[in-house]
């Protein structure tokens, strides 16, 4: 799912603004025409659920405002993508996920979204709007079972279905505010990450990792400023953020193919290097390989579930200790020092670490 194309017609210069949105066109559960009710969905116990989202509050209010002819989003809400033409994953067949996305390292992610979307709405977006009928009235009650097993009464108008649509438009459209000064570091240990919020205009922009503009968020307004130099005719592009190729087709529904993707990376699961490495190996061989992974097992020097994460420059720091785990691979002497002991075994943890 990409954004409409917008390009300039004269020179644009570095640090140059594009154009500008008041925070009070921003749509949000803050501003949106049921505030007052979506603060209880916020703060009230009885909606709580573990490791949600927080995506409800918002996506409750994008139900209401879609189905209210009169919002004052009307024509911005008219925008949104037919729920037929979306392309993420999360709308595929499920046999159709299984077939296209094995090997990818994003099945399980997407899979575990439509689980979570399915559970919000059952535990908290439909008791909520339940209660508050006054804002939520249908006037066709139906029936239908969810793929859990359980059954619930629905409406005809803010349904599952209509709750994954809104789902999806977050998903590729909104935008999330970085608290911190460092607006590229989303990882910096002081930056802390309001919830997302619709912002109109800004999302008619395409994404590429190599962009020329990016949205910065004021006291008063946003503003889409250039990062570079613009020439006449050439499109305008923004960022939603480093993304690899997986993460776009998880939550945007396309891939950057024309121009490489810097932030691509690969994802090798430990048990492959076991596997790989076990191939062509005698009995005995074999059995040191083993032990040499049992061995870092059990101290928690690596896992079974750890993945090597491989950009274009190398092994990822975040990803386990690469060359301490090549090394106890190559350690011919390990099975003297295994068989001496818990304390020679962590002398052997500390030679190696160096």
């Amino acid at each position: 799912m990409s954004s409409l194309w917008y390009d300039r017609v004269d020179d644009i210069d570095k640090g140059e603004s594009l154009f500008e949105i008041p925070r009070s066109l921003l749509l949000t559960p803050e501003t949106s025409s049921i505030s007052g009710i979506l603060e209880t969905l916020a703060n009230d116990g009885q909606f709580a659920l573990e490791n949600r989202s927080g995506w409800t509050p918002l996506l409750v209010a994008l139900m209401y405002e879609y189905t209210d002819p009169s919002s004052h989003w009307r024509p911005y809400l008219n925008l949104i993508p037919d729920i037929n033409v979306l392309d993420q994953p999360m709308f595929w067949g499920r046999h159709e996920r299984q077939k296209e996305l094995k090997g990818t390292g994003i099945l399980e992610d997407v899979e575990h979204d439509v689980q979570k979307i399915e559970e919000e709405y059952k535990c908290i977006a439909w008791p909520f709007m339940n209660k508050h009928k006054q804002y939520f009235s249908y006037p066709h009650a139906t029936k239908f079972i969810l793929t859990a097993g359980f059954v619930l009464f629905s409406e005809s108008h803010h349904t599952l279905d209509l709750y994954k649509h809104m789902a999806a438009f977050v998903m590729a459209y909104s935008f999330t505010e970085n608290s911190s000064d460092e607006d590229d570091d989303s990882d910096s240990e002081n930056a802390t990450l309001t919830g997302p919020a619709m912002v109109p205009m800004a999302d008619i922009l395409n994404h590429i990792s190599n962009n020329n503009a990016h949205l910065e968020f004021g006291d008063e307004k946003l503003t889409m400023v250039a990062v570079q130099d613009i020439s006449k005719g050439e499109e305008i592009f923004n960022t939603y953020g480093k993304l690899a190729n997986c993460d776009l087709l998880k939550s945007y529904g396309f891939i950057e193919c024309e121009l490489p993707n810097k932030y691509d990376m690969a994802d090798i699961p430990l048990v492959t290097f076991h596997k790989v490495m076990k191939e062509n190996l005698s009995s005995t061989e074999t059995q040191l390989l083993n032990a040499k992974f049992e061995f870092g097992n059990e101290l928690d020097v690596f896992s079974d579930g750890d993945l090597f994460h491989f950009g274009r420059d190398g092994c990822f720091e975040s990803s386990p200790d690469l060359y301490f785990f090549l090394r106890i691979l190559a350690f011919y002497t390990f099975m003297c020092f295994l068989s001496s002991g818990v304390w020679h075994a962590l002398v052997f943890l500390a030679v190696l670490r160096g």
